[in-house]
């Protein structure tokens, strides 16, 4: 099984975002990387990515994708990158995966997002 990075599944959704003209902010992609490795988790028993998840006041948070982005404080992440380049790091399954979650997830709102997590049990 292919583990990558939580860089990497942020550079494909920020991607994704900015192509379609959707609007992430750090918080939010804090969210959706946690809600898709748990997703995950339940879905194939084993982690998307590598990098550990911490409990901040926030709800959880992957610390080096959050400071990489926090300049942008609550405003949308602009990307930048090469079309497609994103997702080469992927296997099919994991890419296919992450096309389901992106589109159930991104358009529930940030709050919506942290007040969700929240009220869960880790």
């Amino acid at each position: 099984m292919n583990i990558v990075k939580a860089q990497d599944v942020t550079d494909l959704m920020l991607y994704w975002a900015n192509r379609d003209g959707d609007l992430i902010s750090n918080l939010k992609l804090q969210k959706l990387l946690y809600y898709a490795q748990a997703w995950y988790l339940v879905n194939f028993a084993v982690p998307l990515f590598d990098d550990s998840i911490e409990a901040w006041d926030f709800g959880p948070v992957i610390p080096n994708v959050y400071h990489e982005y926090k300049r942008f404080r609550c405003d949308p992440i602009r990307y930048h990158d090469e079309a497609g380049k994103e997702e080469k790091q992927f296997s099919k399954e994991q890419l296919e995966f992450l096309v389901e979650f992106y589109g159930v997830y991104i358009g529930i709102p940030a709050h919506t997002l942290v007040s969700i997590s929240h009220n869960e049990k880790p």
